[in-house]
């Protein structure tokens, strides 16, 4: 192969077979030195790349770009080319890219650069904030999640709004009650709850009992559901989450007197394992 060096330089005005065998070595490249300094002159090309991200031809020129944003970080410069691409032409890809950028690079400008994409592109804003959603987010974006989950049936008829991008918005919501945005997050939760399908509720219990001491509120609904399988679920989150909530013991408890038999064996099997 020949140097990066070389490569990046000539890339300039290459279209189709050469600007896909050129993409391709630049993959090759950054596979091979993820994470080491060696990445650095691509980073600083980054920005002149972005052109390809709107690119017409081959599928394997996106598919390149995508591996390389993976591996490269991402600069404020190619920031601010994305977004200026945004402006000129408008594109779902572009805001996807926004997903990779470290925690540090993150902030109020780009998310509201993010949410303001949404009519256009909300699968994309929607795995965006997702992949964001370990942070902080503002609540006025966990609003723009509600409003777009409300809206999902007229989305589905427009795009292509997959259940896997419902439960990332669900998820999103969930991870957010680990900071700040509690009350915020658990709110919405709460007035979602009744609209989810079956799976999506038991998603939505299993990730508050293992990645959250404070999906009480949601569990207090759920313990009493007319669906045994929920409440089964209900008593695994609880067992989860038994050492850090008390009111975890109280449910527990109630739910030894469930009218079925496997809800009632597990709910006195955690409250067992618990003493022991």
């Amino acid at each position: 192969m020949k140097d990066i060096q070389k490569i990046l330089a000539e890339i300039e005005g290459l279209a189709d077979k050469d600007l896909e065998k050129a993409l391709m070595q630049i993959t090759d490249f950054v596979k091979e030195f993820e994470g080491e300094e060696k990445l650095k002159p691509v980073e600083k090309a980054l920005p002149k790349l972005c052109k390809h991200l709107l690119y017409d031809g081959p599928y394997i020129i996106m598919e390149c770009m995508l591996s390389i944003f993976r591996r490269v970080a991402i600069s404020k410069e190619a920031v601010q080319e994305i977004m200026a691409l945004y402006k000129k032409e408008p594109n779902g890809t572009l805001v996807g890219m926004l997903e990779h950028l470290p925690s540090d690079q993150w902030n109020a400008s780009i998310e509201n650069f993010v949410a303001g994409t949404a009519d256009q592109f909300p699968e994309d804003v929607i795995r965006t904030f997702y992949r964001r959603s370990l942070g902080k987010l503002k609540p006025e974006s966990l609003e723009l999640l509600y409003e777009l989950f409300l809206k999902r049936k007229e989305t589905t008829e427009e795009s292509n709004f997959q259940s896997t991008t419902s439960m990332w918005l669900l998820s999103a919501i969930c991870n957010q009650t680990h900071n700040e945005n509690y009350s915020k997050a658990i709110g919405l939760l709460e007035k979602l709850f009744p609209e989810l399908e079956k799976p999506q509720k038991i998603d939505v219990i299993q990730q508050l009992g293992y990645f959250s001491n404070k999906g009480i509120p949601i569990f207090r609904y759920t313990a009493t559901d007319k669906d045994p399988e929920l409440r089964l679920e209900t008593v695994k989150s609880l067992e989860r989450v038994i050492d850090r909530e008390p009111e975890a013991l109280e449910l527990l408890r109630q739910l030894c007197k469930d009218e079925h038999s496997e809800i009632q064996k597990a709910a006195r099997k955690a409250l067992e394992n618990w003493n022991a």
